[in-house]
C-alpha cells in the first residue's frame, strides 16, 4: 500500500461523497481511505459501505471524540500505507493527484511534499499566498507554502515526531483553532527532515470569501489567526518574525478602509487581534 488518506469528518455527507468520487478516479490506484468518523453512530454507514466504492475504506466511528488534530492521530496509527495525506472532508483532487505525489517524492527524495489549493476551473491558486515557483521549504516559508490537505508525508517521519498536536487545530479544547499543519511541520523540519513544495501539485476547494466576509467567517478568521500566532510562539520564533506575524495584515486592513469594505475591514481587524492572541498566549 503506497497512500493511506486520512480524512477526519462531522456534520458532512455530500461534499464527502465528491471527494470520494474524486479519488474513483484517481490514475494511481494504490491506496486505502481512513475516515475517522466523528458523527454519531450509523451516520455515514450508508455512503461508506465498501461495496460502493472500488477502494479499501477503512470506517472508525468514534462518536464521543472531538478535535481534528485528535482524529487524524487515530487515523495515522491505523494506515497501512507508507504515505500519508490529510484531506478535508470538502475537498476534492484531480485525476493524477496521487500520481504526481509519487513522483515528486521519488524524484526530490523529500521527507515531506507540500502543494498549494487551486480553483478547479482556472487552476490558479486560491485560498492562500503559495511561493511562486517550486521550492523548498524552510521555518521562513513553511507558513505560506502549504495547506493542510495538499501535503503528503512519509508515515515513518511522521510517526517519530509524534503526531499532530492534539491541543492545536479546529475542534480543539483549546483557543489555537488552526495551523496544526505547519506546526507539525516545522516540527519535522527541526529533526532534520526534507520538505519540498510543488507548486503544480494541487487540489480543489471552495474558495473562502475573505473580500465580502459574513460573520461565520469572520469568526472563522479570528480562530484561524490565533491558531498561527500560538504556533510562532511554542515554536520558538523571534521576536522580529513575531512582530511582522501581527503586522503584516495592517496593509490588507488599509486597503479595505481605502475601498470601504467594512466586513473585510471587520475581518483584517479580527485577524490582527487573533494573531496578537495567539503570540501573546492568551485571549482579548
Amino acid at each position: 500500500m503506497t497512500f493511506s488518506l486520512i480524512v477526519a469528518t462531522l456534520g458532512r455527507l455530500d461534499v464527502l461523497r465528491d471527494l470520494l468520487k474524486s479519488l474513483e478516479e484517481q490514475t494511481e490506484r494504490s491506496f486505502e481511505v481512513i475516515v475517522v468518523d466523528q458523527n454519531p453512530k450509523g451516520f455515514m454507514t450508508g455512503l461508506l459501505n465498501s461495496n460502493n466504492w472500488s477502494f479499501p475504506i477503512v470506517h472508525v466511528e468514534v462518536p464521543e471524540i472531538r478535535g481534528l488534530s485528535r482524529a487524524r492521530n487515530i487515523g495515522i496509527k491505523m494506515a497501512q500505507g507508507d504515505q500519508l495525506i490529510f484531506p478535508d472532508d470538502d475537498c476534492w483532487y484531480p485525476s493524477g493527484f496521487l500520481a504526481l505525489a509519487k513522483k515528486k517524492m521519488d524524484e526530490c527524495q523529500c521527507d515531506v511534499l507540500t502543494g498549494r489549493a487551486a480553483h478547479f476551473e482556472t487552476k490558479e491558486p486560491i485560498n492562500g499566498k503559495y511561493p511562486v515557483a517550486s521550492t523548498w521549504v524552510d521555518r521562513k516559508n513553511v507558513f505560506s507554502a502549504q495547506i493542510e490537505w495538499v501535503v503528503c508525508f512519509k508515515k515513518e517521519v511522521i510517526l517519530n515526531v509524534g503526531g499532530y498536536d492534539e491541543n492545536i487545530g479546529v475542534g480543539a479544547s483549546s483557543p489555537w483553532q488552526s495551523t496544526e499543519g505547519p506546526e507539525l511541520t516545522v516540527r519535522i523540519l527541526d529533526a532534520g527532515y526534507t520538505v519540498f513544495f510543488c507548486r503544480e501539485w494541487y487540489g480543489f476547494h471552495e474558495e473562502l470569501n475573505v473580500f465580502r466576509p459574513d460573520s461565520a467567517m469572520i469568526r472563522k478568521g479570528r480562530g484561524y489567526a490565533r491558531g498561527y500566532g500560538h504556533v510562532v510562539r511554542i515554536r520558538d520564533y523571534s521576536r522580529f518574525f513575531k512582530m511582522m506575524v501581527v503586522i503584516r495584515p495592517f496593509a490588507t486592513l488599509l486597503k479595505a478602509i481605502v475601498q470601504g469594505n467594512w466586513s473585510r475591514v471587520k475581518y483584517n481587524t479580527h485577524v490582527i487581534l487573533g494573531r496578537c492572541e495567539g503570540v501573546l498566549g492568551r485571549v482579548f
